[in-house]
């Protein structure tokens, strides 16, 4: 967590939160500060600040933003520790196609382009027809599907 004023010696607290950000650095960030210009609030918003109080503040409303702060961020973390549900393909209850799909989806997820358009020419059938059929097959829509392949094969380069 890093409270800070807008204008500081050196650099502006703006200026620090974008080199932060251009750094992947998501640290919490609440501004205490006497400058109200709308424009220093947008910047702050924009750069995923957590809060921006104004002086003089009541009572209570600097311990009520670090409050807040440390909480969106437990409940964040949270969220990426859930597990995603295990995708359930049984080859003997799909059809040729969606299994299909699933394989080339599996060889291909890393191709940024990847999308219906593509696995539904590499199959030699229409993207209606692949999306309608997946989609019943497996509960999942085609993107969906890539997004999830994605995300458990990020979780596990990461682990």
């Amino acid at each position: 967590l890093l409270i800070c004023d807008i204008r500081m010696p050196k650099m502006d607290g703006i200026e620090m939160l974008k080199e932060l950000r251009t750094e992947g650095n998501d640290v919490s960030v609440i501004f205490l500060t006497a400058y109200s210009e709308f424009s220093y609030a947008q910047s702050a918003l924009k750069l995923l600040a957590s809060d921006y109080l104004l002086k003089p503040f009541g009572d209570g409303e600097l311990e009520q933003a670090v409050s807040n702060a440390l909480e969106k961020r437990k409940r964040t973390q949270e969220k990426l520790e859930e597990p995603l549900p295990e995708l359930v393909l049984n080859k003997g209850d799909k059809s040729k196609y969606v299994m299909a799909a699933v394989d080339y989806i599996s060889a291909h997820y890393g191709d940024p382009e990847l999308c219906v358009a593509q696995i539904a020419e590499h199959l030699g059938i229409s993207e209606g027809h692949l999306s309608h059929t997946f989609k019943r097959e497996t509960d999942y829509t085609v993107a969906a599907y890539i997004t999830r392949v994605r995300m458990r094969t990020a979780m596990k380069l990461l682990s």
